[in-house]
């Protein structure tokens, strides 16, 4: 196709979906993860031009196929393109193994399969094919570990130094965001997969392997998630939730799901959510209390979408009451639970059911810039810079909706402020769709001056 002949195909596919050229470019970005294309792109390739990279070819006939309920192909959307085989895998491909320690490893050697250089990209999926995994978990008691694998020995030294090592890694998700390590954690998930394909060593140390192996899939999924690579997220999750599974453990299991659930609400997939959320309260039903109080948290994100103000209200009450007594253990993953945690989370949640359910709007902004301030204000040497700075982007958006527009720039410099220190993609799309609520007040002179700040700094991330 010549660059100057209108691209008729992608026009009608377009016209048909009342899609804009960056409702398109946001559903690649949604694929290949934030920045893959230039929300201008599709307009190009209406004139005629096409993507220059074969995944964007591959993304954009993947989106178009799946919200049109028609197959498209690259070679349809650009005649001439030579087809080559799709890099483009849905997340949980491959996954249907059995719940037992050999289909967990089956799940493993596909990851040493992959290797670091993984050249797949896993596209997020939604609906049964996702959430029936979650209440099979829930429902599958799990098989006796095997006790002993082929190969070498695992020394009782060598584990301990994975297990010590998974906490420090939490702490530069904390500070830095997911996209600052992936890279490095995923390397430590293949070592740990491999060890448990090719160790010779007894049920406990391989519990204990298993554990980690969940361990790093929940990290490396939230860091993923955090990274705008959802369908890798998606794939980290699901082989934890089986490592989990296999341990037979089932407090760490049901942080997996409660994970799963708030990446469904993110992605604003509502009834997923909720699905997950409330499969991850049953799973936690006999854990500690603190993972108790951590899924019940995460269910409320899925009832603010909906606008269920009643269960949200009593999610989020029994949330804190649960985080307000942590009697006994403590997993030492769920080191971050605090009734702090509770609130600045509910806070973000009461910003969606604000916009959702209009009826009480301005009582439930007000709440929420009342729960989020002390998260989002916190000094910038604070160990949850990440967290500081996505609440901060909810306590602006919740001034904006009360019409407190001088607050809300406060808090957009404030959030601007942390930025040089985080790593996170998901961040930065929370500060564009700020960009975006601003766009029409610039009448306002301290709009008007935050904005241009803001448009120069997110500009230097594109």
């Amino acid at each position: 196709m010549a660059a100057d002949t209108p691209n008729e195909t992608l026009g009608e596919l377009l016209g048909c979906l009342s899609w804009s050229g960056e409702r398109l470019a946001r559903e690649i970005c949604r694929v290949l993860g934030t920045g893959a294309v230039h929300s201008t792109a599709p307009y190009k390739w209406l004139k005629g031009h096409q993507p220059r990279r074969d995944e964007v070819r591959q993304a954009t006939a993947f989106v178009l196929s799946h919200a049109s309920t028609r197959p498209v192909t690259v070679s349809e959307l650009w005649p001439g393109c030579a087809p080559r085989d799709s890099h483009l895998i849905p997340a949980v491909s491959g996954m249907e193994v059995p719940w037992t320690l050999q289909g967990t490893l089956a799940l493993a050697h596909d990851w040493l399969l992959g290797g670091l250089m993984d050249r797949r990209v896993f596209v997020a999926i939604s609906g049964s094919a996702l959430t029936k995994l979650a209440w099979i978990a829930v429902n599958t008691e799990p098989a006796r570990l095997a006790a002993a694998l082929a190969g070498g020995q695992v020394c009782v030294t060598l584990i301990e130094q994975i297990e010590g090592t998974i906490p420090h890694l939490r702490q530069l998700d904390d500070r830095q965001g997911g996209a600052a390590n992936l890279v490095y954690v995923n390397a430590q998930f293949q070592a740990v997969a491999q060890l448990l394909m090719t160790a010779n060593h007894g049920g406990a140390i391989s519990r204990r392997l298993l554990v980690a192996l969940a361990e790093l899939g929940q990290l490396a999924g939230w860091m993923a998630a955090d990274a705008e690579r959802h369908g890798l997220a998606q794939r980290y999750y699901l082989t934890a939730l089986r490592a989990a599974h296999n341990a037979a453990d089932k407090a760490l299991a049901a942080n997996v799901l409660s994970m799963m659930a708030y990446h469904a609400a993110s992605r604003e997939e509502p009834t997923d959510a909720i699905i997950l959320g409330t499969a991850a309260v049953e799973m936690a039903r006999r854990s500690p209390v603190t993972v108790q109080a951590l899924a019940t948290s995460r269910l409320t994100y899925g009832y603010a979408l909906t606008g269920d103000t009643d269960r949200f209200n009593a999610a989020y009450g029994r949330a804190r009451e649960l985080a307000e007594h942590p009697t006994g253990h403590r997993p030492r993953w769920a080191y971050y639970v605090s009734p702090q945690l509770i609130d600045a989370a509910c806070g973000s949640y009461q910003v969606s059911l604000a916009l959702s359910y209009p009826h009480n709007r301005q009582r439930h902004l007000g709440t929420a810039i009342t729960l989020l301030t002390p998260s989002a204000t916190a000094p910038t040497d604070q160990l949850y810079q990440r967290d500081a700075l996505l609440h901060g982007t909810w306590l602006a958006a919740a001034h904006i909706g009360r019409g407190e527009l001088e607050q809300a720039c406060e808090v957009g410099r404030t959030v601007l402020a942390r930025l040089p220190h985080v790593n996170s993609p998901r961040c930065l799309v929370r500060l564009g769709r700020l960009a975006d609520e601003l766009r029409g007040r610039k009448v306002n002179p301290h709009v008007r001056e935050f904005s241009t700040e803001l448009d120069r700094r997110l500009k230097l991330f594109v």
